[in-house]
């Protein structure tokens, strides 16, 4: 207001008004995952903090990557003012790391710098299946080797090694020891002392690219059988058929019958 030489005074004049905007952003969001490691391979859930003294947080986004910073899983969504997010329905692998990236906008539409956490990789809980093993019949005529081959899976850290066992008794291991077959599906072992009426049994069990073990899975046993009868040589004397040892008897008798015949004839004339 102004005021003349006579002490008048003016009416009031006043400016169209300036504001004080705020021209920092939010702090960088400290985000922090669910530790080193999950098992989940559909979910991830972190929280974060951030501030902004002069106009306050007005929205949080998140992304998620297999690299810091990386938006390749889950691009940026929005979370509102929330400072925690559990993301569900993901498809994750098992050895990926995961992280989260974070960015606040304050009431002067500012965004901060982005935050992301140290990583979460994902684990396998879930051992192996129980391998299927399959020796090499009902019977054998070595005494000095066997045979087995087996299946089984890891749908999440994959197989990393098989070892197999023999013994007298399904399970046991009094024949050979745990031996490792590496990630092999078969084995011949060799160099054994097995008795002839006895019954053998492999077995075998697998480790995961965790280090789960499954449980170990059985044959059905194999039974060790007298040298001189082979598998398929059942009902055969020197390897020829009992028929076959009948056909040439049936021969000699007719070969000696008709020999007797000639000499019974020639004596006659």
């Amino acid at each position: 207001k102004a005021k003349n030489g006579q002490g008048l005074w003016s009416e009031v004049g006043t400016s169209d008004g300036i504001t004080v905007s705020d021209i920092t952003p939010p702090t960088t969001p400290v985000v922090t995952d669910d530790g080193d490691t999950t098992t989940s391979t559909t979910q991830l859930h972190a929280t974060w903090t951030s501030s902004d003294p002069a106009s306050g947080i007005a929205e949080y986004q998140y992304a998620i990557g297999t690299s810091a910073g990386g938006t390749d899983v889950v691009p940026w969504t929005s979370a509102g003012i929330n400072t925690e997010v559990t993301h569900t329905g993901l498809n994750l692998t098992v050895g990926t790391t995961y992280y989260f990236a974070v960015k606040a906008q304050n009431g002067q539409g500012l965004w901060s710098e982005v935050g992301v956490s140290d990583g979460i990789t994902i684990t396998d809980s879930t051992p192996p299946t129980t391998p299927v093993v399959t020796d090499d019949g009902d019977t054998t005529t070595s005494t000095t080797e066997l045979h087995a081959s087996w299946s089984s899976s890891d749908g999440e850290s994959g197989i990393a090694e098989y070892q197999h066992a023999i013994g007298t008794s399904a399970g046991g291991t009094d024949v050979v020891d745990w031996t490792s077959a590496g990630i092999n599906t078969e084995v011949t072992h060799t160099g054994l002392n097995l008795t002839v009426g006895t019954t053998y049994y492999f077995a075998v069990k697998a480790k995961n690219g965790e280090g789960l073990w499954s449980e170990a899975g059985v044959s059905d046993g194999i039974t060790v059988g007298n040298h001189s009868v082979s598998d398929g040589d059942e009902g055969k004397i020197a390897g020829l058929p009992f028929w076959g040892w009948i056909a040439i008897g049936v021969v000699v008798v007719l070969i000696i019958g008709v020999v007797i015949g000639r000499r019974l004839a020639h004596k006659r004339v």
